[in-house]
């Protein structure tokens, strides 16, 4: 078979080979097989074995259902063909069809699964979206930003560039990505960091060329595009250009990578579940605290000291009478003297003299106890 027809197929072009040796694989694939204008799958073998015409390929288009139709080869289209003529001359039959511009043009093809070079109506058998006068090699099928307008607020979402035009939007090319919004702004030069370095392109060139776009920095700085150690807040490295590590939370260093560098340990704080009485406290890391809804005390606190609120009664009983009243000034006094003004430090006893709930007891307390005890005094609600 040429090159061209089998291309036209959808195959692998297998140069110097032949089918004799089987060098597909398998036991011989099924394909269109004609018992009149009845068209099922078999193999060339059994097709042929009961007398039969074996086309090849899928039954729809069937290549059973008319007596002429278009016939693509290598060359090109021919029309008026029947299923044997057309076999005839080593061509792809196309019942009922006749020869158009593109009727035997190879186009992309873009399928679930990828991408495949075939004429249209085997595309169509396949399922796939079929895009004239392209190539699966120049990216028909890849996707990018899709700009609905052409302000910096349009909508931008990623899709092919066939879906994107037959909505009017514009298609700003394979690779490119909607974060930040390229829309309306493609005329805005930043740092590009590519693997020669950093050059100042805009975002859709920045992309092409395999860069990544720095829009925070409109111009290349000697430290740009440097990739260096980026030290994580939970102890971990990466090696990372200095605007990805900023966007990781790292603290990135130019002066070494990560294999040279020794990052500071993750640092530890106490984690309150709650802030109700008997709440429980972990040791965590502040983001991963904070992300599950707890409270973060203090980074190096330690839960032995029991930070988390435990004033079983009432704020100002700092006697844990069940009262709040005057006999709890001399109590409040001793808590905090007793704290030493220490951060996320309560003493023992003294849950209740926090009265700004800060998980220490220190002169910023005195007003609130002071402003209770004028308010409210006896029995806590």
């Amino acid at each position: 078979m040429a090159k061209g027809f089998c291309d036209l197929q959808g195959g692998a072009f297998q140069n110097g080979a032949f089918c004799g040796s089987n060098p597909c694989g398998g036991g011989g694939g099924e394909g269109a097989c004609c018992a009149g204008t009845f068209c099922y799958q078999d193999t060339q073998e059994n097709c042929e074995g009961a007398g039969r015409d074996f086309f090849g390929g899928p039954c729809e288009p069937s290549p059973c259902g008319g007596t002429s139709g278009a016939c693509c080869t290598a060359e090109g289209c021919g029309s008026g063909l029947t299923p044997s003529e057309c076999d005839g001359i080593g061509g792809l039959f196309l019942p009922n069809t006749s020869c158009t511009a593109t009727t035997c043009d190879v186009g992309a093809c873009c399928l679930e699964e990828g991408c495949q070079d075939v004429i249209q109506s085997v595309c169509n058998s396949m399922g796939g979206t079929w895009i004239v006068d392209s190539s699966c090699i120049d990216d028909a099928c890849g996707i990018g930003a899709c700009c609905a307008g052409a302000t910096p607020t349009s909508e931008c979402s990623m899709d092919t560039r066939l879906n994107c035009e037959s909505f009017g939007r514009t298609f700003l090319g394979v690779g490119t990505v909607c974060s930040p919004n390229p829309c309306g702004v493609l005329s805005v030069i930043a740092a590009c960091c590519t693997l020669e370095g950093c050059v100042e392109l805009n975002q859709i060139d920045c992309a092409v060329s395999g860069g990544t776009f720095v829009a925070s920095s409109p111009n290349c700085g000697p430290q740009t595009c440097v990739v260096g150690a980026c030290c994580l807040e939970d102890g971990s490295c990466l090696d990372q250009i200095p605007s990805d590590c900023e966007n990781l939370g790292g603290s990135h260093n130019a002066s070494g990578l990560c294999f040279e560098i020794s990052c500071p340990p993750a640092v530890l704080g106490a984690c309150c579940v709650d802030l109700e009485p008997g709440a429980t406290c972990i040791q965590a890391l502040q983001s991963d605290c904070e992300a599950g809804g707890r409270v973060y005390i203090g980074d190096g606190i330690s839960c032995a000291s029991s930070p988390c609120r435990t004033c079983s009664t009432c704020d100002g009983d700092v006697d844990n009478n069940n009262a709040r009243d005057g006999q709890d000034v001399s109590a409040f006094v001793e808590c905090i003297i007793a704290s030493g003004g220490a951060p996320g430090f309560v003493p023992a006893g003294c849950d209740c003299a926090d009265m700004n709930h800060d998980f220490s007891v220190a002169m910023d307390d005195v007003g609130p106890m002071v402003n209770a005890l004028l308010d409210t005094t006896g029995d806590c609600p």
